[in-house]
């Protein structure tokens, strides 16, 4: 066999264009090199497959992502829902408060109407009745000094 003669000293390299392979081994390089191309070609799709998210575990994980999207929203939504009937209470409480505050503020100035009258009631009572004392004390002065014209 001959050895090719590389830069360094001592070192040969055998030649291979002269070396040849029987026949039955050259195809089983050639289909060893095909199933190498063919499973690295399937590596890249695995990988790519993955990387994308195609795998059973990303579907659950879409799926997982899709629900816990679903309940956030109905969860927001079941908080609008009670936050516009927590306002609408409050609107109507408020409301109630209003007329309310309105009657009893009615029922103050009625009071004091009321008052006003039972005084001015009181007043004319009163005065009728010092005017009744009046006439009794002028009738009995008359009946003194009657009686004193006629003691004389």
């Amino acid at each position: 066999m001959e050895r090719a003669r590389t830069g360094e000293v001592g070192i040969e390299e055998p030649r291979t264009e002269n070396i040849r392979q029987p026949k039955g081994e050259r195809e089983d390089d050639a289909r060893v090199s095909k199933v190498r191309v063919l499973l690295g070609a399937l590596v890249v799709l695995v990988l790519a497959a993955f990387a994308a998210g195609c795998g059973p575990d990303s579907d659950q994980g879409q799926a997982r992502r899709e629900a816990t999207k679903n309940i956030e929203a109905k969860g927001q939504q079941a908080r609008q829902t009670v936050k516009k009937k927590v306002e609408a209470k409050e609107q109507e409480v408020k409301e109630k408060v209003e007329t309310l505050q309105k009657q009893v503020d009615d029922l103050q100035k009625e009071v004091q109407d009321l008052q006003k009258k039972i005084n001015a009631q009181e007043q004319k009572e009163q005065q009728q009745q010092i005017n009744q004392l009046k006439k009794a004390l002028n009738n009995l002065k008359k009946k003194v000094e009657a009686q004193e014209q006629r003691g004389q």
